[in-house]
């Protein structure tokens, strides 16, 4: 068999990826409010199908970097 060779990403890295996906869901919930109020001219505070993706990227960075952290202060796994 060949060996597996696997490639360590930097910590701050995986970290910096949890929060952009988190901060993006934020970002875009607020940018497709506002140019949706603006097109409409009407206050639209909540829109189903923009709500359903924005709370999950939201949960899942939240999510990611929970267990990122729980995975870093248990220590490097020998896997």
């Amino acid at each position: 068999m060949s060996d597996e060779k696997s490639t360590q990403l930097p910590k701050s890295l995986i970290r910096n990826l949890f929060t952009a996906l988190m901060v993006f869901g934020i970002l875009l919930y607020v940018g497709w409010i506002i140019t949706a109020s603006i097109i409409n001219e009407k206050v639209i505070i909540f829109d189903l199908g923009l709500y359903s993706i924005t709370i999950l990227m939201i949960l899942m960075g939240m999510t990611g970097r929970y267990l990122y952290g729980l995975k870093m202060a248990k220590g490097p796994s020998q896997d």
